[in-house]
């Protein structure tokens, strides 16, 4: 039993894709101070094994049999990364900065950026790479547009992309609340 619930413990890191200090820093917080599971008592584990469920990992049912896996189903999917690079081509096709706001679009730019297929196969490096391409093309469509009607002199490097954004949705008449 011990060793079966130190194995979920360990796919629960590889799912959540936590490094070494993370890993351990989630371990110690539920066995009080502990930062090896080989230390950690039957009750512990399964302490550790609760707040890896907290932080997003399901386990996965045992399958019947060999089935070929698809390349996404080995890679864990990073739904922020991938919601966050959606987010930001939509608003981007909204404001009319892409002629082309479509999944496949997005696809293309993701592949030419990291030579991954689709956006939901990115990875939490590969993920922030994207969001900060997007976030800097998006920044720099935005100045020409401010820059356009108020023309004055600003380092683009020293404002920074919030900045931008709000700057922009207050030209065209768009407040967050």
């Amino acid at each position: 039993m011990r060793q079966a619930l130190i194995a979920k413990i360990h796919i629960a890191k590889k799912e959540l894709g936590l490094d070494d200090d993370t890993y351990r820093a989630a371990v110690s917080l539920a066995t009080n101070g502990k930062t090896s599971c080989k230390n950690c008592s039957i009750k512990e584990l399964e302490n550790v094994l609760l707040a890896m469920r907290k932080r997003g990992y399901v386990p996965k049912a045992k399958s019947q049999g060999k089935k070929k896996k698809s390349p996404g189903s080995r890679v864990p999917r990073r739904f922020e990364e991938v919601n966050k690079v959606r987010a930001l081509w939509c608003e981007m096709h909204r404001h009319g900065f892409l002629v082309d706001g479509s999944e496949n679009a997005l696809a293309k730019y993701v592949k030419r950026m990291t030579k991954i297929e689709s956006p939901e196969w990115l990875n939490h490096e590969s993920g922030y790479k994207v969001i900060e391409s997007l976030k800097n093309w998006y920044k720099r469509e935005m100045l020409k547009v401010l820059l356009a009607v108020k023309p004055y002199e600003v380092d683009e490097n020293e404002i920074s992309f919030n900045q931008t954004l709000v700057a922009y949705k207050a030209h065209i008449g768009e407040v967050d609340e």
